[in-house]
């Protein structure tokens, strides 16, 4: 492996490079063969680090990308020279400053869905505040609900139910709310360096006494497949395996079947000098009294009794996560908490993951740190502040069909909720209930109310669509329109970026498997999430696959993305 190296080495000895005490500084071939004959300590260190990183499996260059610091520029680490320019420094020529004309900070927007993702863990948030963490295509939790109780007045502030603000920005999702004398901001990011989710909770003091606050957390825990989870719960909770490590709750799922793939995420609540204490079983937060005649949980009046957390470890058929830490805020002053999650398949790397981020250091930089990382990659990608805002607006339409596929981006049965909501919002676009769908029998025709479509997955199947996923149609039959499949195409590579999985279905007679293969997308070809090109539909099908769409795009009749 170093055979080049030594033999180098050789040649320079045989040329008398070498002294009293090793290798000279360099030999200048210019002046016939005229030896520097000088030693350089910080070059004898970059010598012996080489030969450290050598011997160890690169070890400084994992060092070196251990710093948060590093790890958002190092998009940048991957720009290569052009391979057909020739540089050279004979014409002088007077050095530019450098000057992006891509990616600009946008403003926030306040409603829809929002998607924050690094490496495979992802988080999704709706304007109303519902969310859920992915990890791949495994729901991590659903359902995050913070609450705020002034130990003082017995008064509840429910995060959920309060008035709020919203910033939605390609790194993070943030809420803000005031009521009297507090001042609360809940803003979500990841980590730049890790499978990490970080909420960052601050409350600040506006009053003019000191307050003392109880602060709780609750959280449903899924770790799995949301159609696993979704076609049995009681009995897909019964997996669950809790154990408290350094004041990090470990959750992992017990497989059931041999190649099943198992997850472990790790949660804890920080802050500097502070403790929090948790309840994994939901049957003893939950008291039947807190439980109304229509079996909907006063959550209020749980966190308003303050049932006291037993912080052990049991082997539980309906888990939670909640938890709870105490506070108290000068008049004047602010209080950060961060609620921290990581997930992976290596128990020890979520538990490293969760230590590293227990510093208030990190903690303070991260969000300035992701930033910059997520503007690098969207430069990177070559994408502008426009660009990422027609893909919102986009998201918005993939998740807005049912809760179901806004958690896993999937769809069930053709008798599921989601294409009942499909079939309503299409006959809501339509200015008549009866699409114009000829069928003959004979010589008599007659119009197919959509209610006889069948929309089962099964339909999709001729196509090699699995329709587990959101399908965009996109319809195309002008080559000079052929920009417009290439702008479609950054947004699919953009959606996959950020862990939506969304399959593309592409009506079209143009040859565009070029298209595909120039913009590095081939192998997403006639696969499952991937890009389906059809050159020759009927009308029932076309139709069948409009109503099993969120989006429909047809080029030639002036439809934008």
């Amino acid at each position: 492996m170093y055979e080049n190296s030594i033999k180098n080495l050789k040649v320079l000895e045989k040329e008398g490079a070498i002294g009293k005490y090793g290798f000279y500084e360099s030999i200048d071939y210019k002046n016939k063969k005229e030896l520097v004959k000088t030693f350089m300590a910080h070059h004898e260190g970059m010598i012996l680090t080489s030969i450290d990183n050598a011997l160890n499996k690169n070890i400084f260059q994992k060092r070196f990308m251990s710093n948060p610091e590093i790890v958002g520029i190092k998009v940048l680490l991957e720009e290569k020279m052009l391979e057909d320019e020739i540089v050279t420094k004979e014409k002088r020529e007077k050095v530019q400053k450098i000057k992006y004309d891509g990616y600009k900070e946008e403003a926030p927007r306040t409603r829809g869905y929002n998607v924050i993702s690094k490496n495979e863990i992802s988080n999704i948030v709706k304007d109303d505040g519902y969310e859920c963490t992915k990890f791949d295509d495994i729901v991590v939790g659903k359902g995050f609900k913070f609450f705020i109780k002034n130990i003082s007045t017995n008064k509840i502030y429910d995060f959920e139910k309060m008035p709020k603000n919203i910033e939605f920005i390609p790194y993070s999702s943030k809420f803000n709310f005031e009521d009297g004398n507090i001042k609360c901001s809940i803003n979500t990011t990841m980590a730049p360096d890790a499978d990490v989710e970080i909420k960052k909770i601050q409350i600040k003091n506006n009053g003019i006494n000191d307050l003392n606050l109880e602060l709780t957390t609750l959280e449903d825990v899924i770790l799995s497949d949301i159609r696993q989870y979704n076609s049995h719960p009681a009995f897909d909770k019964m997996f669950l395996r809790f154990s408290n490590i350094n004041d990090k709750l470990l959750i992992e799922r017990k497989g059931r079947m041999p190649n099943e793939k198992c997850i472990f995420v790790a949660k804890t609540l920080f802050m500097p000098d502070g403790k929090f204490e948790y309840e994994i079983d939901k049957e003893k937060l939950i008291k039947r009294e807190n439980i109304d005649e229509n079996g909907n949980v006063n959550l209020n009046e749980i966190i308003r009794n303050s049932p006291q957390f037993s912080s052990k470890i049991d082997n539980v058929i309906n888990p939670v996560i909640a938890m709870r830490s105490h506070v108290k805020i000068k008049k004047g002053e602010k209080c950060d908490i961060f609620y921290i999650t990581s997930a992976g398949i290596e128990k020890e790397d979520i538990l490293k993951n969760i230590d590293m981020y227990m510093n208030t250091e990190k903690l303070d930089r991260v969000f300035e740190l992701e930033k910059n990382q997520m503007k690098s990659q969207i430069r990177y990608m070559g994408l502008t502040e426009k660009d990422i805002s027609k893909y919102q607006l986009m998201l918005n339409e993939i998740f807005r069909t049912n809760q179901e596929i806004y958690e896993n981006n999937v769809r069930e049965k053709s008798n599921s909720e989601s294409v009942k909501f499909l079939m309503k919002t299409h006959l809501e676009k339509s200015e008549s209930q009866e699409i114009p769908l000829k069928t003959k029998y004979g010589n008599a025709e007659f119009l197919t109310l959509p209610s006889k479509m069948n929309l089962a997955n099964s339909q999709l199947w001729k196509f090699g669509v699995s329709g587990d996923f959101p399908i965009i149609l996109f319809e195309i039959s002008n080559k000079n329109n052929l920009y417009y499949l290439k702008e479609m195409l950054k947004a699919f590579q953009y959606f996959k970026t950020i862990n939506v999985n969304i399959e593309l279905v592409v009506i079209s007679k143009l040859n565009i498997i070029d298209e595909l293969i120039n913009e590095k997308l081939g192998h997403y070809l006639n696969s499952r999430g991937g890009i389906f090109v059809i050159d020759n539909i009927g009308v029932s099908d076309r139709k069948m696959l409009e109503m099993r769409a969120c989006k429909v795009i047809d080029v030639e009749k002036g439809d934008a993305l």
